[in-house]
Order: C-alpha cells, then sequence, then structure tokens
C-alpha cells in the first residue's frame, strides 16, 4: 500500500508551500523527501544562523541531494570590522555554485534573507576560482 503524502508539492510557477510547527528531526526528514520528489531547487528559510547549521546537518543525513547554506555575515551594521574571511568565502562560494544547482536544498537564514546580494554577473566576472594542489602562474595571475 503506498504510503500517504503529507503535503502536496508546487505545481507551477508562482505556486508555493508553507510548512511549519515541525519539532526535532521532522523538519530535516521532510526537506530531504521533498528534495527527493522535487525537480528543482528547495530554499528552507531559518530562524537563524544557528538552525540553519543544525538543519544542514540534519538534512545531509537523510539525502544524497545537494545542501548549501548561505551564511549569514554575523556583523552589525554598524560593526567597524569586516567578516571573517571563511564566511566571505563560504558565501561566495554559495553565490557562485547556485545557478548551477540544478536540485538540493538551500538554507538560509531570515537576515541572510533580507540582505541583498551581487548579480551573478559581477560574481562569474570577477571570481577566481582555484582547486587544491593547483599549479598557477604568477605572471599569468598578475595579467588577470
Amino acid at each position: 500500500m503506498p504510503e500517504k503524502q503529507r503535503y502536496t508539492l508546487p505545481t507551477k510557477a508562482g505556486d508555493q508551500r508553507q510548512l511549519g510547527e515541525l519539532t526535532g528531526a521532522a523538519c530535516a526528514t521532510l526537506v530531504a523527501e521533498i528534495a527527493e520528489r522535487h525537480a528543482g531547487p528547495v530554499v528552507l528559510i531559518a530562524p537563524d544562523m544557528q538552525n540553519a547549521l543544525r538543519l544542514h546537518d540534519e538534512i545531509r543525513q537523510f539525502t544524497d541531494q545537494m545542501v548549501m547554506n548561505l551564511a549569514d555575515w554575523e556583523t552589525l551594521p554598524y560593526d567597524s570590522f569586516s567578516p571573517h574571511q571563511e564566511i566571505i568565502s563560504s558565501r561566495l562560494s554559495t553565490l557562485y555554485q547556485l545557478p548551477s544547482m540544478q536540485r538540493g536544498v538551500l538554507i538560509v537564514p531570515v537576515n541572510t534573507l533580507m540582505q541583498r546580494v551581487c548579480p551573478h554577473s559581477y560574481l562569474h566576472g570577477h571570481a577566481l576560482v582555484m582547486k587544491k594542489g593547483q599549479r598557477l602562474s604568477r605572471d599569468a595571475l598578475r595579467a588577470q
């Protein structure tokens, strides 16, 4: 006997579904199930960065789909210092990969969702992608 679905997925552009009141790992289990059934990316809005990181780890336990976080800056608007380099790198990596994400889950804290990001064309035009162990020519880098 087939399992009865507890929800339906959006069927057309602009159609949306909201889920709430899920406790424990129920949210991660349900989001992983949605990611498996849905033919595109799934956006999960978390209340804060701590919950986003927890959900990231939990969802990865239930699915093989790509799961990404768009990290919060962890600075206040009036702070006179920049965010940590790891946060900047993580955000740039996520934003760079996002346009090619066919399926999977993007987890965004609500504060991060309210901030503007640079245009896709700017990021791809100014990004320097390097891989561990890759050999680079110093002169070629200077010429860029």
